[in-house]
């Protein structure tokens, strides 16, 4: 399997495990334990470090003579360590127990007694405490081996990744497990125009007593202090720019009442522009018309890589308003990208 295939085996585990909170269960041909369950089950091959034992030839010296040589040295054994193939046979992950069960050999490494995992493209490697050597084990998708064990290892019970007193979360190298929080609810745009109907009504009943009470044979001396004030007063228009203006400038637009919920990769196709899945939430009290958002790439260390993305979106977003962006395009992408991160930058009208 290559490795933008087993990246894409491992992408799409990790995304179900992330919508499921559980790691799914497979068939296994070993006799289980109570309460023991398999988890992975595959081909594997096995190495080990073994001493291999080699004959270092010595000088054979300067030749003065038919059959006589001066300076020469005998040759000697050597013993050097190299990582040699044991065996072919079937690797079982459960949620106990790591076991090798091969044709002339069989090994099995509790998961309590794991000290480290380090993996490369094809292989991981195991060290167990008691064991002074480690064990190899070459499968056809490592990353998937990899994060299978991690999680047993971690987990209460697999099956159930919420159980547990601490929070079980999944390896940040693969993937951010995605939100549980609901998004606010809609403004109700009718309550909005009722309340202002309701007003408008109010002040009318208002304006038409007031007219009624200062009527009549008040009229001429209001006409006067009307005339009086009329060049002392500033222009009502004037004074209402101001104070929509002054209203405007006290506006703070914050990034942190954005909320960009975790993308969720859509396509796990290398081929193909990455396709992601998320929502923007506008928690100020007043709209906003354009959010910047930067979106991150990692790769499977957990490693940022260089190629960030920003995108901007322009669309007015209402007072509590949330927006989902379903199949949104980022387009092309870094290679070896095992998970996206947003994160609002900038935010204004």
């Amino acid at each position: 399997m290559g490795r933008r295939q087993s990246l894409n085996e491992v992408r799409e585990l990790v995304q179900w495990v992330q919508q499921n909170q559980s790691l799914p269960a497979v068939d296994s041909h070993l006799f289980l334990k109570s309460g023991e369950n398999a988890f992975y089950s595959a081909a594997c091959n096995l190495w080990e470090t073994r001493s291999v034992r080699s004959h270092q030839s010595g000088m054979a010296g300067f030749r003065v003579a038919k059959g006589i040589y001066i300076g020469g040295s005998k040759g000697k054994s050597v013993s050097n360590q190299e990582i040699a193939k044991i065996d072919e046979g079937v690797l079982v992950v459960t949620n106990k127990r790591l076991v090798f069960d091969g044709s002339t050999a069989d090994r099995t490494v509790m998961l309590n007694k794991v000290l480290s995992l380090n993996k490369d493209s094809t292989s991981i490697e195991v060290s167990v405490e008691g064991r002074q050597k480690s064990l190899y084990f070459e499968v056809n998708n490592s990353y998937v081996l990899d994060f299978v064990t991690r999680i047993c290892i971690a987990a209460e019970d697999p099956k159930d990744l919420t159980k547990g007193d601490v929070e079980i979360t999944i390896d940040p190298r693969y993937a951010k497990p995605p939100s549980k929080s609901k998004p606010p609810p809609l403004p109700s745009k009718l309550g909005r125009y009722k309340n202002l109907a309701i007003g408008l009504i109010i002040s009318v009943v208002i304006l038409t007593f007031a007219n009624l009470f200062y009527g009549g044979g008040r009229s001429d001396a209001k006409e006067e202090r009307l005339s009086a004030s009329k060049d002392s007063e500033p222009d009502m228009s004037q004074k209402a720019q101001a104070d929509t203006s002054a209203q405007g400038t006290s506006k703070t637009y914050k990034v942190s009442l954005i909320d960009v919920s975790d993308p969720l990769w859509l396509n796990a196709d290398e081929y193909d522009a990455m396709k992601v899945k998320f929502s923007l939430t506008n928690n100020h009290n007043f709209p906003v018309s354009s959010v910047a958002v930067m979106f991150k790439f990692y790769d499977i260390t957990g490693k940022e890589l260089a190629a960030g993305k920003v995108k901007s979106f322009s669309d007015t977003f209402d007072a509590g308003e949330v927006k989902e962006f379903d199949q949104f395009n980022l387009g092309e992408y870094p290679k070896d990208t095992i998970k996206v991160v947003g994160e609002v930058v900038s935010v204004s009208n």
